[in-house]
């Protein structure tokens, strides 16, 4: 008996028989984390927190509510990006809007923020630069954290510039951030900066294909595709930030699974020293912290 077949016999009512048939046919449609994903796409709908969202499982749903839920249940079956179809991400406990077209932040990136935020850079007079800026996540975040630190964002999508700006307004951040249409850094003069954070294409190109659907189909392959060996972009920001810090100043970046000793190796052949690694929660090397000579 198909999904719609079954709703017309035992059609869901209360909050708890929705969440129930929603996690059966995301489960059947082998979605990561079924019943998170229908809790908060749900807790969405009805405008409440998940824990409000628990206590209400014997309230029962209109039918406009029934048919909001619907619609979204039917998008992550199709494997739609669960913050596509919410619209906004959580991240460093900030809120950010997302939107096709741009990379969704991954909660690894957090601890790229983190390792950031403890370096001289992030306290000093001079901006802080976020190169591939997508959602601004990175040098907003920053800016949010550090009330006297001028960040600039930089990124060659219209669509990634268009929605750092939305998110710097959201966060009440857009008078410290300038937004900068830029290949990597490469119109920021010599010596300019003392930090620059970045979070680069690293995946191979031949492991794209091989990705979640949600990654693979949604997000922009420009800002995944790191060239046959990952590393490709790596290279080219390694150079040109060791060309735009000034002496002392520093990198971090974040770089794939099982490339900490490549990256490594770029950064000692560039003008850099004092290299220290970060793992992530998991505790693999995830950021690279250099500095410049």
């Amino acid at each position: 008996m198909g999904y719609r077949s079954a709703m017309a016999v035992a059609e869901p009512e209360t909050i708890g028989e929705a969440l129930a048939a929603a996690e059966a046919r995301l489960a059947a449609a082998r979605v990561p984390s079924p019943d998170v994903d229908a809790r908060l796409l749900l807790a969405h709908v009805l405008g409440v927190s998940l824990p409000a969202l628990t206590l209400a499982r014997a309230l029962r749903l209109t039918g406009e509510e029934k048919e909001a839920f619907e619609a979204l249940i039917t998008g992550r079956v199709a494997r739609r990006p669960l913050q596509h179809l919410i619209g906004e991400v959580a991240f460093y406990g900030h809120s950010f809007a997302v939107a096709p077209g741009v990379l969704i932040p991954r909660p690894e990136t957090e601890q790229l923020v983190h390792v950031a935020l403890g370096l001289p850079g992030a306290n000093g007079q001079d901006p802080a630069a976020d190169v591939g800026s997508g959602t601004g996540v990175i040098g907003l975040t920053l800016a949010a954290e550090r009330p006297e630190l001028r960040v600039l964002c930089l990124d060659s999508s219209p669509e990634a510039l268009a929605l750092t700006a939305k998110n710097a307004r959201r966060l009440g951040v857009a008078s410290r951030v300038d937004i900068l249409a830029s290949d990597l850094l490469a119109p920021i003069a010599t010596g300019a900066l003392d930090l620059v954070v970045a979070n680069p294409p690293y995946v191979p190109t031949g492991d794209i294909p091989h990705l979640e659907p949600e990654v693979r189909d949604h997000d922009p392959h420009a800002a995944l595709d790191g060239g046959p060996d990952g590393l490709r972009v790596m290279a080219r920001l390694l150079a040109e930030a060791a060309r735009v810090l000034r002496p002392g100043g520093q990198l971090a970046v974040e770089f794939g699974d099982g490339q900490a000793d490549q990256v490594f190796e770029m950064a000692r052949r560039e003008p850099f020293t004092a290299l220290v690694r970060h793992p992530d929660l998991s505790g693999r090397p995830r950021v690279l912290v250099a500095h410049r000579r």
